[in-house]
């Protein structure tokens, strides 16, 4: 199944980052589901800091063209 949403970028991830917070907790007991939690949360930011050093680093290069 698959659902196109058309909103911004972010707001897609924190919608997909919630959406599996609430399946983690569903699926797992109690201590372990805020372990997992937040390992996510911690995921998502280094993805967001990958993905800005990623822009940064391409607009540098594009500069230097």
């Amino acid at each position: 199944m698959t659902y196109n949403i058309n909103i911004d970028e972010s707001s897609q991830k924190k919608i997909i980052v919630e959406a599996l917070k609430t399946m983690i907790c569903n699926n797992n007991p109690e201590p372990q589901a805020i372990y997992l939690c937040n390992q996510l949360d911690d995921a998502s930011c280094i993805a967001d800091c990958l993905e800005e050093m990623y822009k940064q680093i391409r607009q540098h290069h594009n500069e230097g063209l």
